[in-house]
């Protein structure tokens, strides 16, 4: 049992919004274990414009603030470094680049205010070894790793069932900021489904892809319905590209569909290749051939499915779930 903490703290909790899935995963999960610890919590969203001066300035009642991903500037950076007794900043991913559709992954703007942000912190919270390794060159404070993780209790486990064809749901999950991922792989949907047409594709998201052959079926995200459609796919998708936006991802989509035992196919980039294990909890694919191997071996066999489901909800359980993630995240955010 991790022992209480003895002195009573508050902390201040800037996320970046109640409904978004890395505040809830990253953030707000954690809470009532530090508030069972006699932590007191407050927790509001970043504010903006000349409220986050205004917010700033009320830093020092605080024994600690947490800022999620947002990274300060101008005025509100400086007085945030006056009035702030320790900042702890948290990032899940590479804030220092601009994303996979820029021409240019490199922009001078972004590094230079995350050079400044991390500098002026105590603790940092990264959700992977690529954003630790961006971020040691700029900063004195201690860089802690914690994955983004589910509470494996509220997963159930999906019961792989013979269905007759080989017939299979393969599923997808995220923020529309993300399917320009799986739009890349309309083609290797297309022959997928050519090969086994019991196949079809269910996405989970608030905008939707069309594909050719593939049948999509657009499931619109609610946090009440989140957990029914993992447990509803049999074979999870998580492709990416080999880029330094790409390489900061968590493999958040991996882990919520192991925790319901439900096996992958992803691409090999950044932390997919620590969460999945080719052949154990589902499938490395890095062209339209291995996507295409990988899917139609799962979807042929509900066994193997099964047995990689189990093999990966083992895994999260043992290395990202909230058990074993939040003494990391206590030790950083309490700088213990």
């Amino acid at each position: 049992m991790i022992p209480p903490i003895r002195d009573i703290m508050r902390i201040l909790f800037l996320i970046q919004g109640f409904d978004t899935a890395a505040s809830r995963y990253r953030v707000l999960q954690f809470l009532p274990l530090l508030e069972r610890e006699g932590v007191v919590t407050v927790v509001k969203t970043h504010p903006r414009g000349l409220s986050s001066i205004a917010s700033a300035l009320s830093f020092g009642g605080y024994d600690a603030v947490f800022i999620q991903r947002k990274r300060l500037r101008g005025p509100a950076r400086l007085i945030a470094g006056r009035t702030a007794k320790r900042i702890v900043f948290d990032f899940d991913d590479s804030i220092m680049y601009r994303n996979s559709l820029a021409e240019s992954p490199d922009s001078r703007l972004r590094a230079s205010s995350f050079r400044k942000m991390a500098g002026m912190c105590d603790s940092i919270i990264v959700g992977n070894s690529f954003l630790r390794d961006q971020t040691v060159p700029f900063t004195d404070a201690r860089v802690t790793i914690v994955p983004t993780v589910v509470d494996v209790e509220k997963y159930g486990l999906r019961d792989h069932y013979s269905a007759p064809g080989g017939a299979a749901t393969l599923g997808w999950i995220g923020a529309h900021g993300s399917i320009h991922y799986l739009e890349r792989l309309k083609t290797a949907l297309d022959r997928m489904h050519e090969r086994n047409q019991g196949l079809k594709l269910r996405i989970v998201c608030d905008t939707f892809m069309k594909c050719g052959r593939m049948p999509v079926e657009e499931r619109r995200w609610s946090m009440e319905s989140e957990l029914d459609e993992l447990r509803s796919f049999d074979i999870g998708l998580m492709p990416l590209l080999d880029d330094p936006w790409s390489r900061g991802k968590c493999g958040f989509k991996i882990v919520q569909c192991l925790g319901a035992g439900v096996p992958v196919v992803c691409t090999p980039v950044g932390v997919n290749r620590d969460i999945v294990t080719h052949g154990v909890e589902g499938f490395w694919a890095s062209n339209d051939d291995e996507w295409v191997d990988g899917v139609l071996k799962l979807a042929a066999d509900p066994g193997l499915r099964a047995a990689m489901g189990q093999a990966g909800r083992k895994k999260v359980m043992e290395r990202y779930s909230v058990k074993s993630a939040y003494p990391l995240f206590k030790d950083a955010v309490l700088c213990t």
